[in-house]
Order: structure tokens, then sequence, then C-alpha cells
């Protein structure tokens, strides 16, 4: 009975952190003071720093806690080269627990770590390394096990993914504005306030030639004052203030 307790014990302060991380990354009010919102991320951050792996091998803590340092790392981290050796440790720790545990939630924070550590090399050298062929594979993954991660965040990514990727011959040759509109509608069909998702549908249709389209998004981005997450405020910020 007393190990039954502490098992209660043990769950019910793994649920608190999961509250308290998705509090300190979607709380609105915090978004308007970046000072704040940094100390909360941080904090957050150190905090699960503290705890043994077994804790960091929880799933759902596991992608909040990748979610925070995605934030983090693309905001409030400066040093470019720290970046891309913080997401190298980060991919190779993962790639190491999928031989232990193949969980979807693992496939789905290598996405976003692969694609942060593609932006800090050159795009080429990122086709050779073959990164984009595995966020592809590891975001059909997700689709397919459990699409829901994340509010449907492999959607984003596959629609972002076959945007941005270019065409390379026995490469990438899967690279496509259709697919990119495809899953970024089906993205916003499930986050329908999602700024980013709209950006990047606004970008895959000025591609494809839909101007009345990608006009049509880009108002609605710049009327919007409601913002889900820190991303889509900056994302907001950065348009209007080129508007100027």
């Amino acid at each position: 009975m007393k190990n039954f307790w502490f098992f209660v014990l043990a769950l019910l302060l793994i649920n608190e952190k999961i509250i308290a991380f998705d509090s300190c990354r979607k709380e609105k009010q915090l978004f308007f003071d970046e000072k704040l919102f940094k100390e909360k991320l941080i904090e957050s951050i150190e905090d699960l720093k503290d705890k043994n792996e077994s804790f960091i091998k929880n799933k759902d803590v596991l992608v909040e806690y990748i979610l925070c340092l995605d934030i983090y790392y693309k905001y409030f981290e400066k040093d470019g080269e720290r970046k891309k050796k913080e997401y190298k440790k980060l991919i190779d720790y993962l790639e190491s627990l999928l031989k232990e545990n193949d969980s979807p939630e693992i496939y789905y924070c290598l996405t976003i770590l692969y694609g942060r550590y593609a932006e800090k090399c050159n795009i080429w050298d990122a086709v050779k390394m073959n990164i984009p062929n595995k966020i592809k594979k590891y975001a059909e993954i997700v689709v397919e096990k459990k699409p829901e991660i994340d509010g449907y965040g492999a959607f984003l990514i596959l629609g972002r993914l076959f945007y941005i990727t270019p065409k390379v011959p026995y490469y990438t040759n899967w690279q496509s504005f259709e697919k990119s509109e495809i899953f970024l509608k089906k993205y916003i069909e499930k986050n329908q306030n999602s700024i980013t998702g709209k950006l990047f549908l606004a970008e895959t249709y000025k591609a494809n030639k839909k101007f009345d389209l990608y006009d049509s998004l880009i108002n609605e981005i710049v009327s919007t004052t409601n913002f889900d997450n820190f991303q889509d405020k900056k994302i907001h910020d950065s348009i209007t203030g080129n508007m100027k």
C-alpha cells in the first residue's frame, strides 16, 4: 500500500510539472513582457535539467522540454555556434533513445531539432547530410502513429518542409508546393488561429502564384490581436513592423 501511494504521488508531481510547463509556454500575458517570459522559460528548463534521466524520458515531459528549449534557442540565444552544438547533442541523445523506445513523441522532437540544426547549416550541406529526408520520414511516422502531438504539429512541419526544401535529383525529388498546401491546410483546420500556419501557407500560395490568397492571409495575420503562442506574436510583430 505504501508503494502504491508513492507511485500516485509521483504521477501527481509529474502531471503538475507538465501543467507548469504549459502555463509558461502558453500563458498569453507573458508574451507582452519578453523579459519576464524569458525568465520563466529559463526557470522551467533549468528545473528539468535538475531531474534524473528517467524523468526526461517521460514522453509528455520530453516533448514539452524540447518545445521550451526550441523557443529559448530560437529567440533568446544569440550564439549561433552554441545553438548548433546543443541541437546536435540533443539529436544524438534522442536518436539513442529511439533504440530503446520507438515512440512518436521522440520522432516528433527529432523533427524539430533536425529542422533547427539544418537552419544553422548551409542548405546544400543539410541536403547532403540527408536532413530533409530524415525530417520527412520522422514526421510521417508521427502522422501515422499519433498526429495530435503538439496540436498536430507534424502537419505544420511537413507543410513547411515540402515548401522550403530545394528539389535536388536523387536527394529530394519529393519537394512539392502542392503537398505543402495540403498539409498546411490540415494544420490550420486544427489550429484556426495559428499565425505561424497562416504565414507558411501564405508563402506557399505566393510560390504557387496565388497572389490574391497570399494577400488575404497576410491581411488576416496583420489584423490579429489574439496570439496562441510566443512565436505567433513575434511573427505578427515582424510583419507589421516591416509594413511601417
